[in-house]
């Protein structure tokens, strides 16, 4: 973890709940120590396990929408996978095999996490689905759903 993102979980603990993910209780561990080593009380923010070796998780999954009631629920972005297949292959160069079978890999686990993370929060979910013409609207009316 780089100094800035302590420096902004500092900064943002004192008002807003903080929640992450590790892939297994070690990480999530080391995380621990690395935060409590830099004066962070660990026992304020909420750790999940969730075993995935996505590293991108910021692309899919753990935002939440909370209107002026309260109301939590999580936004599911259905994560399309782009560029994930040009990836692979780059990787693997070019390894058909081995493309394909991350791929179908990738694809069965990935796209849980949003609803994952719901469940984890006793939330309900949000779909985003492209050209929805309710995007802009005020958030208390998406979450009418």
């Amino acid at each position: 973890m780089h100094e800035e993102k302590v420096e902004l979980v500092k900064a943002m603990l004192p008002t807003v709940a903080i929640k992450t993910i590790a892939p297994d209780d070690s990480t999530l561990g080391l995380a621990k120590n690395y935060l409590s080593r830099h004066h962070i009380d660990t026992t304020a923010i909420r750790f999940h396990v969730m075993p995935d070796n996505v590293i991108w998780m910021r692309d899919h999954g753990g935002l939440f929408l909370v209107n002026e009631k309260g109301e939590m629920k999580a936004a599911d972005f259905n994560w399309s996978t782009y560029g994930l297949e040009k990836w692979f292959a780059d990787i693997f160069e070019n390894n058909a095999d081995s493309v394909r079978y991350y791929m179908k890999r990738w694809q069965s686990s990935v796209d849980k996490v949003d609803s994952l993370m719901a469940a984890a929060e006793n939330a309900g979910t949000v779909t985003s689905r492209y050209g929805d013409p309710r995007i802009g609207f005020k958030l208390s009316e998406l979450l009418r759903d």
